[in-house]
């Protein structure tokens, strides 16, 4: 069977709802699967603890699925990938897009998987498009490494004013880590 879909945020929410029915437990007094889409992520909440760690989830290789027919199925059918991998589809479906890292949350009644369909920079709507160019180029460049003043003003292309504005911003508001004084500041992503 030939999926019409084949893009990454298709793979990555095809594989988040096939794991939520797939490791529901079903024998739970509210056994029902639910799935929300919002402006910016989807949330995916099935009955049941997860059978394997979060890590293991991301890193995959590892599955204990609670309902082996229907993961034979979905198999079967073409919907899901190799057993083990999904969850390592969805992360590197954000990877590839920049976009925020995927969260999960278990506990005995319940598992959630937030898929994001935006990243960083699109989740503040608040943000100048110059705090936005100034976030972009800092999350390209590296995450841990710290730019001087110089450097951000080449490669945003913005004028002195609105480079100190938006540094000055993104610091305000707690994105930015400024190191050192003076000339010799540096600024990266916190």
């Amino acid at each position: 069977m030939r999926r019409p879909d084949s893009g990454w945020t298709a793979t990555a929410l095809r594989e988040a709802l096939v794991n939520s029915l797939v490791h529901a437990d079903y024998q739970m007094s509210d056994s029902a699967v639910r799935i929300e889409a919002h402006p910016n992520r989807f949330l995916f909440t099935n009955p049941g603890q997860m059978l394997i760690n979060k890590e293991d989830f991301f890193t995959g290789g590892l599955s204990r699925p609670r309902n082996e027919l229907l993961m034979s199925f979905f198999r079967n059918i073409g919907a899901a990938e190799r057993q083990g991998y999904g969850g390592c589809q969805i992360l590197e479906s954000a990877l590839k897009r920049d976009y925020k890292t995927p969260e999960i949350t278990t506990s005995l009644s319940r598992t959630s998987l937030t898929v994001w369909t935006e990243g960083l920079i699109g989740l503040d709507p608040d943000l100048t498009e110059s705090e936005k160019t100034v976030l972009y180029i800092l999350q390209k460049e590296s995450e841990k490494q710290a730019h001087p003043f110089s450097y951000l003003l080449e490669k945003t292309g913005l004028s002195e004013y609105y480079l100190r504005k938006s540094l000055k911003t993104l610091s305000d508001k707690n994105y930015l880590e400024r190191i050192g004084k003076g000339r010799g500041m540096t600024y990266r992503l916190k």
